[in-house]
């Protein structure tokens, strides 16, 4: 029930935190902008063909940039949801495209207009930076043939990367170039492959996984759509099936190194906890491309629910001298700090860069509350719980724990929160074994409210 970050942390009993806790109770790095990463917006590209070849394309280039651990890209889904009707058909202007990213929260916009002429394709592109001052910048760039067409993505890919601040590091740089460089699928497989990821932004899970195996099928080698299917699985609550798509992925690209270390996820958290298995898998992403924090990462997870504290600290360490921008592995390793080496101090400094990083980060934000509910300091806990709920209003794990904090200072707080969660949570399956514990409290809670209370009590 409760979402956590790294399997050391699932495994961790609950902690006693000694003194100096007080320094938790301010959120830290909101002001600090620049050691966040970049929220880019990147609208499906436009063009004669069509929306789907468009967003197939702005999809190739999405996971090339992704590799930049700084930069996030606005969730497709609530950008196709927000885009004009009209934008959908003529591709966004520069107003609208500053007003869109400012709705978002993005930093960066990134308009393209594709053309195809004799089998060559050519990109106009309209970069807009919206940190401070609005500026934007037009480029054209030298069209190549469809063979060729991946040096546009490297093309473009270096002008986004020229504009994060501070400078591109190597690792990250060599990954997202790595990544421009796979030639592109068959014009057919791209526009299955498009057409998937609008079905997708648009709630058609189930048509959408069929498409993304479709365009898997027509272009030989052709990963991504696979492992796109793989991540649609995992959403629709479908585990096993995002497994068997990740091990599809593998097997159009064995050196596809996200779809080993995705799998690797699936086989740590499974119920039946494979963690050797996910070692193998983790251990081939990071054999494939050491320069892939995630690898990394979800090595540690692994390593330190095997108990291997050491070798998971060093994985950990390895995640963010490759990632600076990785927040999961600042916050592993502030989970082992605190569970098993008692080194607080330590962790707080690993929690504050993991806040500084990304100040909106749910688990950081639920383990600290967690761990001052469980230094009895009730009334912090329950704001911690209360940044989670403002950031996402049903998130079950704050619902369930903000209404077990308020049992100590406010019963009818307690009553109010634990029908909340009970609301939420009711139709959710994960949430089945957790409810009759919350049923519980609420009994005891209504009975205890309506008792007659003896003075002083």
């Amino acid at each position: 029930m409760v979402r956590s970050v790294g399997l050391a942390w699932r495994r961790a009993a609950r902690l006693c935190l000694g003194l100096g806790l007080l320094l938790f109770l301010h959120p830290t790095g909101e002001a600090q902008e620049v050691r966040r990463g970049v929220r880019l917006l990147l609208p499906p590209f436009w063009g004669p063909a069509g929306l789907a070849s468009g967003a197939g394309l702005a999809d190739l280039f999405q996971f090339c940039i992704s590799r930049a651990g700084r930069v996030r890209v606005v969730d497709g889904r609530s950008l196709l949801a927000s885009l004009p009707e009209e934008a959908r058909w003529r591709g966004l202007v520069v107003g609208e495209a500053t007003e869109l990213g400012r709705r978002h929260g993005a930093h960066v916009v990134l308009i393209v207009q594709y053309a195809i002429r004799d089998g060559r394709l050519a990109y106009q592109v309209s970069l807009g930076d919206l940190r401070g001052k609005t500026h934007w910048r037009q480029l054209t760039l030298p069209d190549q043939p469809w063979a060729e067409a991946h040096r546009l993505h490297r093309a473009l890919a270096h002008e986004v990367l020229r504009l994060l601040d501070p400078a591109a590091v190597a690792p990250e740089e060599r990954r997202v170039m790595a990544a421009c460089n796979q030639p592109f699928p068959s014009w057919e497989a791209l526009v299955l492959h498009g057409q998937a990821r609008l079905r997708e932004w648009e709630g058609e899970g189930e048509a959408a996984a069929a498409m993304y195996a479709q365009a898997g099928d027509v272009a030989a080698g052709f990963a991504l759509p696979l492992f796109r299917q793989g991540e649609l699985f995992e959403v629709l609550g479908s585990r096993w099936r995002a497994a068997g798509a990740y091990r599809r992925a593998i097997q159009a690209d064995g050196k596809f190194v996200e779809a080993h270390a995705r799998l690797g996820d699936l086989l740590a958290e499974s119920p039946r906890r494979l963690f050797e298995q996910a070692l193998v898998a983790y251990r081939k992403a990071v054999e494939i491309d050491p320069d892939y924090a995630e690898a990394h990462v979800g090595l540690a997870d692994t390593l330190a629910a095997l108990g291997l504290v050491d070798d998971a600290m060093r994985a950990y360490r390895q995640g963010f001298r490759i990632d600076p921008w990785n927040v999961r592995a600042h916050l592993g390793l502030a989970h082992l700090y605190y569970a098993e080496k008692d080194l607080f101090h330590e962790a707080v400094a690993e929690y504050e860069r993991a806040l500084e990083l990304d100040p909106s980060f749910l688990d950081a934000h639920f383990g600290l509350g967690d761990m001052l509910e469980d230094k009895g300091l009730y009334q912090e806990a329950i704001a911690r719980y209360g940044r989670v709920l403002a950031l996402e209003p049903t998130h079950t794990g704050a619902l369930f724990a903000i209404a077990r904090a308020y049992e100590k200072v406010d019963v009818k707080e307690a009553i109010a929160g634990w029908t909340r969660y009970l609301e939420v949570a009711a139709t959710i399956p994960s949430e089945r074994e957790w409810l009759d514990i919350a049923r519980g409290h609420l009994e005891r809670l209504k009975r205890f409210a309506e008792e007659p209370q003896a003075p002083g009590r």
